[in-house]
């Protein structure tokens, strides 16, 4: 496929299409493509997370290296090949651009701009923050929740001093109890200002900025209004059609059963019910149909009745968009408290922001909307030090709106102007099939309305380029899926989306394709309704029945794949929620099998975490009988030392008071409360030896405590009630590429395959919009000045306005990004696929009842047969070395963690590796406390008494230190000569932190030396690393003379 050398393009690029490929080609096509070597500068990448950030760089960097060998002269690289050819370049000629263009990146890597929007972003409001009245030190805040708490909090504060304020927090809780809904007033309010953090509600939130509650108060005052001038509407219509049935004498006797006369006649009484509607009679009563039966008719005036028809079904009419106006007014009152609270908590997070100089990261898009989007893009370059010519976004369909737009203006600056003749360009890569962030402002409906022309922000030609071709699956699952998809098309009424799904069908890259195999099991289930309720009660161990049902149909398809051939590192399990892989990985560790997923190691279920928390909770109430006994079994199953023999262990310290077990084992809550938290549990891990031989999960939970403790400055209750209000989402990552199986949410695995994928709970509703929260928008004019209401989605507001236009179009989106989700997992697999499903008990729309009608469709579909299958099961075997024993175990039940934390006189060097690794990591904290180099006596002699340094490493290392600092080339810079920076934190072009270990500042010359000290073998990356130092340090005004590295294990210093 040729790249088009159009100055705008998009790739419509379905699942497994070679995206990569093409954006990297697209990307390498223009830097190539000049004799400027650091024509890279111009250009901005950007990509959706830090890993594929990481990836095209890497990429481009070994594309770089390999075209610039000479063997591409002789056995050209495939896109080396393309290139040459598109470019019309001789094969020497660009392996030599290659080789420059390679060189220039390396030795200005800080340039090299490939980026997440996030990260993007943080440098754009970083070069402005003097405009945007920010201090140029402001910290972003990643946790949104530790903000919206601390708002609340001190809203609740105010509770009783401000009256205004405190009659709407009444009236919010009175809403909630009418409800029989929480009366923690607290936790709903965070509920309703997490709308903050999500940037679909950013255009109505904006509108409300100026308002304060004597606005809300006049509106809902209108509300009030509409709502009672609804119901006298309902009341006076029914009214009047009595009135006009005794003008003419008729009763109910003169309509078919009665049922029109009634319907009117129940509405005439005081506090009436809203009656059901599009009952057949009042289909007859609009369509013009007659009202009376043909029995009757010879009995009736049927020509006094007909004429009265047209006023009848206006009285009918009326008292239908009255209800609708009822149920919309009292739907809007309803949430008119929490919306003007919204107001107040905004209020409440610009004085943190204020007081704690922080920038919240989900305001970053607002900023720049209303800050930034207006200045002209040559000042925005200007200020950022980059003019960008080309852009390249991938997965286009996960940016959001307003990044998009906060985009269009420094686009348009590239693409509508020239620099030597040439015009500036923008790719956009993406799959409207793969948008499933919705809920975080990515609208799949923004890339359609692009690549369809609809919408054409810059006013240049388009060149619009489909890639067709699934380099990922084999065919029977790309005939399944072309089949299927096409098929689903037909559940849409919008007309963009169908015409989405009806041209999903991909091409085979060759006709020699292998075979694959689909299977699509249906088994029986369990239908639990309150399944939110059930969490609560279940316990750590136990599956709910539908879970079981999952679980083992799952292990079923995990032992047919390996019987065709699969091992475990080849399998990955598909689940939509984290709840359901923790359960997947729960069963199947049970069963024996090793299991790897970046959402299912809770920390929870760590035995040594389950006591800590044990501990800590005892700690905050140390007289509770109840939490001595939790702790003491905690310490059971977390094979505390002594308690081998439960029974003994348990008769010793049951029924003494706990200072007992406490000084056991040289601990007491006395010493517990002189400490910080993170020191407490740090000091509470040593005493009681929870650790064991290493694995990560309790350093992620200390960790946890640091992060906490620096981030929400919180004690012991508040860490405990992060604990449990977090505690389902706290997990601990594993490495990639062992042999176990791997289990993760959908929306993890977008952008990544496997041999086999088996999609199991594949029982997702089509439609479950209900209850989710509408903006109505309305004419300021008849609604106080406001621009919006705020609804709940629901069924009886149809009857209003414009509602039911705005429903359908919600149900529609829903459908559509439920689909997304499931063409997601369909085209994950490149050998197999499973997919397990179940139909529901109630005749309700599913992704089961949805694979059932197609295999209908399809003929096979038989109420006998639960599983149906496509291909042959045989999966090619590869030749991949695997770590047999490096995955990590699943910690659940009575399973001890292999763990061990290396602190102080425990580093025991007991292999050559180890030793190299924890004696260099002493070393270098012993130089990061060296001022100078006649610091060494007392450091060490610090070192012996606070027990990180044994008396033995101790004289290893002294002589080995001071050879180190006798070094010619680095000794003078450890005198009183220099000024001194150690571990001093920067901020790069990009609003990145770097820190170097050393700078040496000269005040006289003013030149500054850098020294970096480095464990394990030279690297060339180490001297990049102290490049892009350098550079980054000469950019805010230093003057770099000198680079060291310090390599610890080695002995030696080398100068970069």
């Amino acid at each position: 496929m040729n790249t088009p050398s159009a100055n705008y393009t998009i790739y419509n690029a379905s699942a497994g299409s070679g995206k990569t490929y093409s954006l990297v080609k697209a990307y390498l096509r223009i830097i190539l493509g000049s004799k400027q070597p650091d024509l890279f500068r111009q250009l901005l990448a950007i990509t959706f997370t830090n890993k594929a950030v990481f990836e095209m760089k890497n990429r481009i960097i070994e594309l770089l290296g390999v075209f610039s060998e000479d063997k591409m002269l002789t056995k050209p690289h495939a896109m080396f090949s393309e290139l040459a050819k598109e470019l019309n370049l001789p094969d020497e000629e660009l392996r030599t651009r290659s080789a420059k263009a390679l060189e220039h990146i390396l030795h200005n890597y800080a340039a090299f701009n490939i980026s997440t929007i996030d990260g993007f972003n943080h440098q754009l409001i970083r070069h402005f923050s003097q405009d945007l009245h920010l201090n140029p030190f402001f910290e972003v805040q990643l946790d949104s929740k530790a903000l919206l708490e601390r708002a609340v909090d001190n809203l609740m504060n105010q509770a009783g001093n401000d009256p205004e304020l405190t009659q709407l927090l009444i009236d919010f809780a009175n809403e909630k109890i009418d409800d029989d809904k929480s009366w923690d007033t607290t936790k709903e309010l965070l509920g309703v200002a997490e709308m903050l953090t999500n940037e679909n509600h950013y255009e109505q939130l904006q509108s409300l900025k100026d308002k304060e509650i004597p606005d809300f108060l006049t509106l809902k005052s209108t509300l009030l209004k509409q709502r009672n001038n609804a119901l006298k509407s309902i009341k006076t219509s029914a009214q009047d059609f009595m009135q006009l049935m005794c003008e003419h004498g008729l009763d109910k006797g003169a309509f078919n059963g009665g049922h029109l006369y009634k319907f009117f006649d129940n509405l005439t009484a005081d506090n009436s019910k809203e009656p059901s509607w599009g009952s057949g009679w009042q289909k007859d009563l609009l369509g013009g149909e007659p009202m009376y039966s043909k029995t009757a008719a010879k009995n009736l005036d049927t020509a006094l009745i007909d004429s009265l028809q047209s006023q009848i079904a206006t009285y009918f009419e009326d008292i239908q968009n009255a209800f609708g106006t009822l149920n919309f007014m009292q739907n809007a009152l309803k949430y008119l408290p929490p919306l003007a609270l919204l107001n107040r908590i905004q209020k409440e997070i610009a004085l943190i922001k204020e007081e704690e100089n922080i920038l919240p990261i989900w305001e970053f898009n607002g900023v720049i909307s209303s800050e930034l989007s207006n200045q002209p893009a040559p000042f925005i370059y200007e200020r950022i030090g980059e003019k960008f010519r080309h852009y390249f976004i991938d997965e286009f369909q996960d940016t959001s709106v307003l990044q998009w737009q906060n985009f269009i203006p420094l686009i348009l600056n590239a693409v509508q102007s020239q620099v030597n003749h040439q015009a500036g360009s923008v790719l956009l890569v993406g799959d409207a099939k793969q948008s499933i962030y919705r809920w975080r402002g990515g609208k799949a409906e923004q890339f359609m309305s692009l690549y369809s022309g609809d919408e054409d922000p810059f006013k240049v030609p388009l060149s619009t380029v489909n890639l067709a071709e699934n380099y990922r699956s084999l065919k029977q699952i790309i005939d399944f899926n072309n089949a299927f998809f096409p098929f689903v098309a037909e559940l849409f009424t919008i007309e963009e989306y169908q015409k989405l799904y009806k041209a999903a069908a991909q091409n085979y890259p060759k006709p020699t394709l292998a075979e694959g195999y689909v299977n699509i099991s249906f088994i029986n289930t369990v239908q639990e309704e309150e399944e939110e309720e059930r969490e609560e009660e279940t316990k750590d161990d136990t599956l709910t029945p539908r879970e079981k049902s999952y679980c083992e149909a799952i292990l079923q398809k995990v032992m047919h794949a390996n019987e065709a051939g699969a091992d475990d590192k080849d399998i990955t399990i598909l689940v939509r929620t984290n709840k359901e892989g923790a359960a997947v990985a729960s069963f199947l560790s049970s069963k024996g099998r090793k299991i790897i997923s970046p959402d299912s190691l809770l920390l929870q279920n760590v035995p040594s975490v389950q006591f800590l928390i044990a501990l800590l909770q005892l700690l905050y109430h140390p007289e509770s009988e109840d939490l001595k006994a939790k702790m003491l079994f905690a310490f059971i199953r977390a094979n505390g030392k002594g308690a081998e023999q439960p029974h003994t262990f348990l008769n010793k310290y049951a029924y003494q008071p706990v200072s007992t077990f406490f000084a056991d084992f040289n601990f007491s809550i006395e010493t517990f409360n002189q400490y910080s938290l993170y020191e407490g549990v740090t000091l509470a891990v040593n005493c009681f030896e929870v650790a064991r031989t290493s694995d990560a999960y309790l350093t992620h939970f200390i960790d946890l405590i640091f992060d906490f403790k620096n981030a929400r400055k919180g004690g012991l209750a508040d860490f405990l009630d992060f604990w449990e209000d977090q505690k389902e989402k706290l997990s601990i990552s594993s490495p990639e590429g062992l042999n176990a199986i791997t289990v993760m949410t959908v929306h993890k695995s977008k952008g990544l395959s496997a041999p086999v994928i088996i999609y199991a709970f594949a029982d997702s509703k089509l439609d479950d919009s209900r209850g989710e929260m509408i903006w109505y928008p309305v004419s300021a004019e008849h609604f106080a000045g406001f621009d919006y209401l705020l609804v709940k989605s629901s069924k009886n507001i149809e009857n209003y306005g414009a509602a039911a236009d705005i429903l359908t179009e919600q149900h529609q989106q829903h459908l559509l990004d439920q689909i997304n989700v499931l063409y997601v997992a369909m085209t994950r697999p490149e050998s197999s696929l499973y997919v397990i499903t179940s139909l529901p008990e109630k005749e309700i729309d599913t992704y089961g009842t949805l694979l059932r009608d197609f295999l209908d469709q399809q003929g096979r579909w038989n109420e006998e047969i639960t599983e149906y299958e496509y291909g042959t099961p045989i999966l090619a075997k590869k030749k991949e070395e695997t770590s047999v024993d490096s995955y990590v175990l699943f910690q659940k039940g009575w399973t001890a963690p292999h763990y061990k934390i290396a602190t102080g006189a425990s580093l025991l060097w007991d292999t050559h590796q180890q030793q190299a690794l924890e004696r260099g990591n002493l070393i270098h904290s012993l130089f990061s406390q060296l001022t100078y180099a006649t610091d060494l006596g007392a450091v060490l002699s610090e070192a012996l008494q606070e027990g990180t340094l044994t008396e033995e490493q101790y004289q290893l290392l002294k002589p080995q230190i001071e050879n180190l600092l006798s070094e010619p080339q680095i000794a003078a810079f450890f005198t009183d000569e220099y000024h001194y920076f150690i571990e001093r934190e920067f901020v790069d072009s990009k609003g990145k932190y770097f820190r170097p270990d050393r700078i040496a500042y000269h005040p006289t010359t003013r030149e500054a030396y850098l020294i970096d000290y480095k464990t394990g073998q030279p690297n060339p990356q180490y001297h990049q690393q102290l490049l892009y130092y350098a550079q980054n340090l000469q950019t805010i005004g230093w003057q770099v003379k000198g680079k060291y590295l310090v390599y610890l294990d080695e002995g030696m210093v080398v100068k970069c």
